[in-house]
């Protein structure tokens, strides 16, 4: 039978709650208060805590049994074999294309590496670079002792610097047939400048951050583990 407050008319499921609502909402007055009031109010408040503590202990049990940390370069290690080909021969058979260039033309450098990047990707069990979702822009790439290793700034950089090798010979061709040879057109000024501004940290990081969205695997639909 529920509990009904006779000043503000709520009801309550529990006497604990009713108690609780009376002594915090419409606090007993110091004319009608008595010692044995404020015991009881202390007992209440005692017991409300000690649920509380309860359920936090409970909650944090729950939190240590599913979480298992787990090192991601053993993990790759152990789970998958030898791959046909390690990072380095996959990013130097890259190449680029004039498709890959119109990416550039209709939005940044950072489209055209991410276009060029995804027309060589290869499945995801047997790619060469890889990244999970609960390790935000961690990279892990097979190296040439055919061991997985965290990926390192400078193999950011230089994938970075290869892709943008390959575009170039479309965008030298481009701004070469733009060029008028009495004064540089609109088209080679905004596209000049479209490029140099591309190598800028800001551009790199974007492509970092759109390799990995484009790579990135749900870890709980491999494993239910916390990657290190």
């Amino acid at each position: 039978m529920p509990y009904k407050c006779a000043l503000c008319e709520k009801s309550f499921i529990t006497q604990l709650d009713f108690k609780i609502h009376q002594h915090g909402i419409h606090p007993f007055s110091e004319k009608k208060g008595s010692i044995e009031d404020i015991l009881k109010m202390i007992t209440i408040l005692h017991l409300l805590l000690e649920n509380i503590m309860a359920m936090l202990h409970k909650c944090g049990l729950g939190l240590n049994k599913k979480k298992k940390q787990v090192d991601c370069c053993k993990y790759l290690n152990e789970k998958h074999g030898r791959l046909e080909y390690t990072y380095d021969e996959w990013r130097d058979t890259m190449t680029g294309t004039k498709g890959d260039f119109n990416y550039f033309l209709s939005d940044d450098l950072a489209s055209c590496i991410i276009h060029m990047i995804k027309r060589h990707t290869l499945d995801h069990h047997t790619m060469p670079i890889r990244c999970f979702d609960v390790k935000n822009n961690q990279f892990y790439i097979y190296g040439k002792d055919h061991k997985w290793c965290k990926m390192e700034r400078d193999d950011h950089l230089k994938l970075f610097r290869l892709c943008s090798a390959k575009i170039y010979p479309f965008y030298n061709e481009y701004i070469n047939e733009n060029n008028n040879c009495t004064g540089m057109s609109d088209i080679y000024t905004k596209t000049s400048l479209k490029w140099s501004s591309n190598t800028d940290d800001k551009m790199k990081r974007r492509v970092k951050k759109q390799l990995f969205n484009h790579l990135k695997e749900n870890v709980s639909a491999l494993v239910e583990i916390e990657l290190c």
